[in-house]
């Protein structure tokens, strides 16, 4: 079982700091997302001039770089959008040239930043975004060995969404992040139901957990009606022990990212307290399933 975390979940820690605790914690690998409070990686000095001695950090600290999470939205139709796209997959895809990372994950996006569609233009979409995550792959292929992953998260939670768009682009390098949390809370599938449409294209796993608000109409910083409120892993409703085991039983060897998400909610515990627990509660399911 390989372990990761993003970096949306140490927002105070610089780069050695995050390198040392990961290490410290027993973790494996390391998602960027940022760095601190800056998305864009290759506006910092690290992930730029100083890549080199970044990449040699990380190697010293015993990590590997198993994704770099752009914010890419395939669905991002406008001109602005298309070229933001663009070119924060030829920035990332040298960034993962420079770390040796093979893995960029991107968004599908909402239907309605494709020309305003809704539900009923599901199939042109589809088309849209298969056609945008092909060119993007050629992009990035031409500057290092890289696959896309498109994240279960918008309005591609549902599986079924997914798969489609996964068949349409029918190419190695195109694949799936599944977000585990997602395709529960908002896709509404059980496991087992996920991965059977899904599971071929799936390369990294997401994790997190969630609980429903007691009134239903708090906020932190995002409607947890809709979205949670993440809690620590186990002590939501999330059947994170249903995925651990159906992953185990297929012999999944990719990664299993914490996405702890204190960029988005503040008000969740703290990396030193969220860190150690995954690793602690993830293991304890692989040897439980194991048995």
């Amino acid at each position: 079982m390989k372990l990761s975390a993003s970096t949306l979940g140490c927002l105070k820690w610089d780069l050695p700091t995050i390198l040392a605790r990961l290490r410290e914690y027993g973790f494996d690998g390391i998602d960027f997302r940022g760095l601190g409070t800056e998305l864009k990686l290759w506006l910092l000095p690290e992930f730029s001039t100083g890549i080199a001695a970044a990449a040699a950090l990380i190697q010293d600290h015993g990590l590997a770089v198993s994704c770099v999470s752009s914010g890419v939205l395939l669905t991002d139709t406008r001109p602005e959008g298309l070229a933001a796209g663009n070119e924060e997959i030829a920035r990332t895809a040298e960034i993962c040239a420079g770390l040796g990372c093979s893995q960029i994950r991107v968004f599908g996006g909402s239907l309605n930043l494709a020309d305003g569609a809704t539900e009923g233009d599901r199939e042109r979409v589809v088309a849209s975004v298969a056609e945008r995550v092909a060119a993007l792959a050629d992009r990035a292929r031409t500057i290092a060995p890289l696959d896309l992953l498109i994240e279960t998260h918008d309005a591609w939670t549902s599986s079924v969404h997914m798969a489609a768009v996964l068949e349409r682009t029918n190419r190695p390098d195109v694949a799936c992040c599944w977000d585990v949390k997602h395709t529960y809370w908002t896709g509404h599938e059980v496991p087992e139901v996920t991965w059977q449409r899904i599971g071929r294209w799936v390369r990294n796993t997401h994790w997190k957990d969630g609980r429903r608000c007691l009134d239903g109409k708090e906020r932190f910083g995002r409607d947890l009606r809709d979205s949670g409120l993440l809690c620590p892993m186990g002590e939501g409703v999330i059947p994170l022990a249903d995925c651990q085991e159906l992953l185990a039983t297929v012999g999944y060897d990719g990664w299993y990212t914490l996405e702890w998400e204190k960029r988005w909610h503040p008000h969740i515990e703290e990396a030193e307290i969220a860190f150690p627990q995954f690793v602690r509660y993830l293991r304890t399911l692989a040897e439980r399933s194991a048995k």
